[in-house]
Protein backbone atom coordinates (compact mmCIF):
# COMPACT_ATOMS: atom_id res chain seq x y z
CA UNK A 1 0.00 0.00 0.00
CA UNK A 2 1.28 3.61 -0.72
CA UNK A 3 1.91 5.79 1.90
CA UNK A 4 -0.06 8.95 1.62
CA UNK A 5 2.32 10.78 3.18
CA UNK A 6 4.68 9.98 0.83
CA UNK A 7 3.15 11.25 -1.97
CA UNK A 8 3.49 15.13 -3.66
CA UNK A 9 1.13 17.82 -1.69
CA UNK A 10 -1.14 18.22 -5.08
CA UNK A 11 -1.58 14.20 -5.16
CA UNK A 12 -2.63 13.69 -1.66
CA UNK A 13 -5.24 16.36 -2.30
CA UNK A 14 -6.61 14.92 -5.09
CA UNK A 15 -6.10 11.33 -3.67
CA UNK A 16 -8.65 12.05 -0.97
CA UNK A 17 -11.26 13.38 -3.01
CA UNK A 18 -11.71 10.08 -4.60
CA UNK A 19 -12.61 7.34 -1.42
CA UNK A 20 -13.35 3.93 -2.73
CA UNK A 21 -17.11 3.62 -2.51
CA UNK A 22 -17.15 7.00 -4.30
CA UNK A 23 -14.76 5.32 -7.49
CA UNK A 24 -17.41 2.11 -7.06
CA UNK A 25 -20.34 4.17 -7.01
CA UNK A 26 -19.02 5.88 -10.21
CA UNK A 27 -17.81 3.01 -11.68
CA UNK A 28 -21.57 1.43 -11.47
CA UNK A 29 -23.17 4.33 -12.76
CA UNK A 30 -20.62 4.80 -15.76
CA UNK A 31 -21.23 0.82 -16.65
CA UNK A 32 -24.24 0.80 -19.44
CA UNK A 33 -27.05 -1.12 -17.44
CA UNK A 34 -29.55 -3.08 -19.96
CA UNK A 35 -32.73 -1.53 -19.78
CA UNK A 36 -35.34 -3.99 -20.11
CA UNK A 37 -38.94 -2.56 -20.45
CA UNK A 38 -42.11 -4.18 -22.50
CA UNK A 39 -45.42 -3.53 -23.10
CA UNK A 40 -48.08 -7.06 -22.52
CA UNK A 41 -50.93 -6.00 -24.96
CA UNK A 42 -52.95 -8.49 -23.81
CA UNK A 43 -53.01 -6.58 -20.32
CA UNK A 44 -53.45 -3.39 -21.68
CA UNK A 45 -56.76 -4.35 -23.52
CA UNK A 46 -57.77 -5.37 -20.23
CA UNK A 47 -57.08 -2.19 -18.83
CA UNK A 48 -58.93 -0.53 -21.99
CA UNK A 49 -61.99 -2.69 -21.16
CA UNK A 50 -61.65 -1.43 -17.77
CA UNK A 51 -61.65 2.66 -18.53
CA UNK A 52 -65.67 2.73 -18.42
CA UNK A 53 -66.51 1.12 -15.29
CA UNK A 54 -63.44 3.20 -13.79
CA UNK A 55 -64.12 6.26 -15.14
CA UNK A 56 -68.27 6.05 -14.80
CA UNK A 57 -69.06 3.77 -12.35
CA UNK A 58 -66.18 4.67 -9.36
CA UNK A 59 -64.56 1.15 -9.78
CA UNK A 60 -60.80 1.04 -8.52
CA UNK A 61 -58.56 -0.88 -10.27
CA UNK A 62 -56.04 -3.13 -8.22
CA UNK A 63 -52.33 -3.41 -8.82
CA UNK A 64 -52.80 -7.04 -8.75
CA UNK A 65 -52.72 -8.75 -12.74
CA UNK A 66 -52.30 -12.32 -13.93
CA UNK A 67 -50.65 -12.84 -17.05
CA UNK A 68 -49.80 -15.89 -19.06
CA UNK A 69 -50.15 -17.90 -22.47
CA UNK A 70 -53.12 -20.11 -23.39
CA UNK A 71 -53.64 -22.88 -25.61
CA UNK A 72 -56.64 -22.61 -27.47
CA UNK A 73 -59.69 -23.94 -26.16
CA UNK A 74 -58.47 -24.70 -22.86
CA UNK A 75 -59.51 -24.17 -19.48
CA UNK A 76 -57.65 -21.80 -17.13
CA UNK A 77 -58.35 -20.48 -13.88
CA UNK A 78 -57.40 -18.35 -11.44
CA UNK A 79 -58.68 -18.81 -7.35
CA UNK A 80 -59.01 -15.36 -5.64
CA UNK A 81 -60.72 -13.89 -2.21
CA UNK A 82 -63.81 -11.81 -2.67
CA UNK A 83 -65.40 -9.92 -0.05
CA UNK A 84 -68.90 -9.87 0.51
CA UNK A 85 -70.88 -6.68 -0.43
CA UNK A 86 -68.08 -5.67 -2.38
CA UNK A 87 -69.14 -5.14 -6.21
CA UNK A 88 -65.91 -6.69 -8.45
CA UNK A 89 -65.19 -6.77 -12.33
CA UNK A 90 -62.63 -8.81 -13.93
CA UNK A 91 -61.32 -7.86 -17.09
CA UNK A 92 -59.53 -10.57 -19.58
CA UNK A 93 -57.52 -9.61 -22.39
CA UNK A 94 -55.75 -11.26 -25.27
CA UNK A 95 -53.44 -9.81 -27.89
CA UNK A 96 -54.70 -12.60 -30.44
CA UNK A 97 -56.66 -10.84 -33.05
CA UNK A 98 -60.20 -12.66 -33.68
CA UNK A 99 -60.03 -14.76 -30.15
CA UNK A 100 -63.46 -15.74 -28.49
CA UNK A 101 -63.19 -15.16 -24.78
CA UNK A 102 -65.56 -16.80 -22.01
CA UNK A 103 -65.49 -15.97 -18.62
CA UNK A 104 -66.86 -17.29 -15.57
CA UNK A 105 -66.61 -17.00 -11.75
CA UNK A 106 -67.38 -19.77 -9.71
CA UNK A 107 -68.13 -19.89 -5.55
CA UNK A 108 -65.84 -22.46 -3.33
CA UNK A 109 -68.07 -25.50 -3.78
CA UNK A 110 -67.34 -24.73 -8.03
CA UNK A 111 -71.16 -23.27 -8.76
CA UNK A 112 -71.18 -20.74 -11.39
CA UNK A 113 -72.13 -16.83 -9.52
CA UNK A 114 -74.49 -14.94 -11.34
CA UNK A 115 -72.82 -12.37 -12.80
CA UNK A 116 -72.97 -9.60 -15.43
CA UNK A 117 -70.67 -10.08 -18.90
CA UNK A 118 -69.71 -7.18 -21.20
CA UNK A 119 -67.56 -7.63 -24.57
CA UNK A 120 -65.09 -5.87 -26.21
CA UNK A 121 -62.60 -6.18 -29.06
CA UNK A 122 -59.59 -8.32 -27.62
CA UNK A 123 -61.37 -8.32 -23.74
CA UNK A 124 -64.05 -9.41 -21.76
CA UNK A 125 -65.07 -8.55 -18.68
CA UNK A 126 -67.23 -10.32 -15.66
CA UNK A 127 -68.80 -8.58 -12.95
CA UNK A 128 -70.10 -9.94 -9.79
CA UNK A 129 -71.49 -8.59 -6.22
CA UNK A 130 -70.65 -11.21 -4.11
CA UNK A 131 -72.90 -12.87 -2.16
CA UNK A 132 -70.58 -14.61 0.64
CA UNK A 133 -66.90 -14.04 1.58
CA UNK A 134 -64.55 -16.36 0.81
CA UNK A 135 -62.48 -17.81 -2.29
CA UNK A 136 -63.88 -17.87 -5.73
CA UNK A 137 -62.40 -19.23 -8.85
CA UNK A 138 -62.17 -17.25 -12.34
CA UNK A 139 -62.31 -19.34 -15.20
CA UNK A 140 -61.57 -18.81 -18.70
CA UNK A 141 -61.08 -19.95 -22.39
CA UNK A 142 -59.70 -18.49 -25.21
CA UNK A 143 -60.08 -19.61 -28.43
CA UNK A 144 -58.32 -18.84 -31.28
CA UNK A 145 -59.33 -19.26 -35.01
CA UNK A 146 -56.51 -21.26 -36.22
CA UNK A 147 -55.81 -23.31 -32.69
CA UNK A 148 -52.50 -21.41 -31.81
CA UNK A 149 -51.73 -20.01 -28.13
CA UNK A 150 -52.75 -16.60 -26.82
CA UNK A 151 -51.31 -14.17 -24.74
CA UNK A 152 -53.98 -13.01 -22.17
CA UNK A 153 -53.93 -10.58 -19.35
CA UNK A 154 -56.33 -10.61 -16.19
CA UNK A 155 -57.25 -7.07 -14.34
CA UNK A 156 -59.52 -6.57 -11.70
CA UNK A 157 -61.21 -3.69 -9.58
CA UNK A 158 -63.82 -3.11 -7.22
CA UNK A 159 -66.08 -0.74 -5.27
Amino acid sequence: MIDPGSLPLRLRRAGARFRPAALALLACLAAPAPLKAYVNDALSFAYEAAQNAVEKDGYVVRRETWTGTAASDKPNAIRHHLTKGNSYWFWLGTDHENAELIIRIYDSNGRAVETQTRRFKNAVAARIEVPRTGAYVIAFRIRTRDGSEADWGLAYGYK
